[in-house]
């Protein structure tokens, strides 16, 4: 199980989000992109700060994207979870092939080292 991060507060839990997630799903094309995260300890602070920074470019609702969301992984410190919804499959493979998709990708393979990075549809991911 993982929960959310805040980073106005510090404050952790399981029901808070970051960006435009829509209180619909979006229907069946809705795509979501999710990358797993392994931090060592001693880069755990600097991987926060980075991860803050992303959040704030995160895309824009205008650009398909639904939803930015940053998970801990409950009981693991060290254990992280990047994941956005898109409207439709175009706009993600479209965000993926952007040079902001690529700074977050270093910042995460720098900082940490990427478990997997999957496509699903909210649907799907429910199932887990």
């Amino acid at each position: 199980m993982y929960v959310a991060w805040s980073f106005d507060s510090g404050w952790r839990g399981s029901c808070h989000s970051f960006g435009r997630l829509a209180a619909e799903t979006g229907g069946s094309r809705m795509q979501s992109l999710e990358i797993r995260i392994d931090v060592p300890p001693e880069k755990r602070r600097e991987f926060l700060i980075a991860v803050e920074s992303l959040i704030e470019r995160a895309p824009p609702a205008t650009a398909g994207c639904r939803g930015c969301r940053f998970f801990e992984r409950h009981g693991s410190p060290h254990e992280f979870l990047w994941q956005e919804d898109w409207e439709e499959r175009a706009q993600l493979e479209q965000r993926m092939a952007s040079g902001d998709f690529r700074t977050l990708l270093g910042a995460l393979r720098v900082l940490g080292r990427t478990h997997e990075m999957r496509i699903t549809r909210p649907e799907s991911a429910a199932e887990r």
